[in-house]
């Protein structure tokens, strides 16, 4: 059996990760689409940046989270 500090410790712990992950979470999904108009002046490969930041930069991002 743990102690309640530890339990305690674990909680705060994982509760910081989840948040920190979320906030990443939002600024990728909705920043991107927020800010489209300005990424979409950078063309990369044929393709607008904002364009590809939703389809592949954010799919990167969320696999690397």
């Amino acid at each position: 059996m743990l102690s309640k500090e530890k339990l305690e410790s674990y909680w705060r712990e994982n509760r910081n990760l989840m948040v920190v992950v979320l906030i990443i979470w939002a600024l990728v999904s909705y920043g991107a689409a927020l800010i489209s108009g300005w990424l979409n002046k950078v063309v990369i490969f044929g393709f607008p940046l904002g364009y590809y930041m939703g389809a592949q930069g954010a799919l990167i991002v969320f696999l690397l989270l």
